[in-house]
């Protein structure tokens, strides 16, 4: 006789069975304890135009956005709809490029941070100095960062920093610079199936 137990939730996954006086046929055991990996891959597409009045500071756009993901989710089969529970991010291209004529010398720093992680030092991913001068800037960020869709503060957990260090570049009311980011994703139910 056996008794069996199984859940699966958006974020935990159980089975138990208990078997009397022997194992039965191993591909039936394995076949029990596998599931099936729900994988939905995405890509995520965002771009800012910044004021010259929010470039002095610790200025903050939010990579990820929760609204998105749930429309997403909501795409799926009513069945792995319940079961979605996690996002893993493989990869974060950067794009900054300047509204103004190449060669003016504009420093810009930069950072990418997870702003779930108290100590700032280790919640910066990247953090770089560079200059608008040759018109633009392109970088990719493998962050293979995996997060639960019931964080509390997912739409702030990847978060971009950025400061022009010239305070007297334009007039108010101007754009100095665009950020386009791309972020690739997977919705998945499981933490470990990536």
């Amino acid at each position: 006789m056996t008794e069996v137990s199984y859940f699966e939730g958006t974020s935990s996954y159980y089975a138990d069975d208990i078997i009397d006086n022997k194992i039965e046929e191993f591909n039936k055991f394995k076949e029990f304890f596998s599931r099936k990996n729900i994988l939905k891959f995405g890509i995520m597409i965002g771009e800012e135009t910044i004021s010259i009045e929010n470039t002095q500071g610790n200025i903050v756009i939010s990579t990820i956005h929760k609204t998105q993901i749930e429309k997403r989710v909501e795409t799926f089969f009513e069945k792995e709809k319940s079961k979605i529970g996690y996002i893993h991010i493989s990869t974060i291209q950067i794009l900054i490029k300047s509204t103004f004529m190449k060669g003016i010398d504009s420093p810009l720093e930069i950072a990418l941070e997870d702003s779930r992680i108290l100590d700032k030092r280790q919640a910066t991913i990247p953090q770089v100095k560079c200059n608008l001068k040759y018109g633009k800037i392109k970088f990719d960020i493998n962050l293979q960062m995996r997060l639960s869709l019931k964080d509390k503060d997912l739409d702030r957990s990847i978060v971009f920093h950025y400061k022009l260090e010239n305070s007297n570049f334009m007039k108010n009311g101007n754009h100095p610079f665009t950020i386009c980011y791309r972020i690739n994703y997977v919705l998945s139910n499981s933490h470990h199936s990536i």
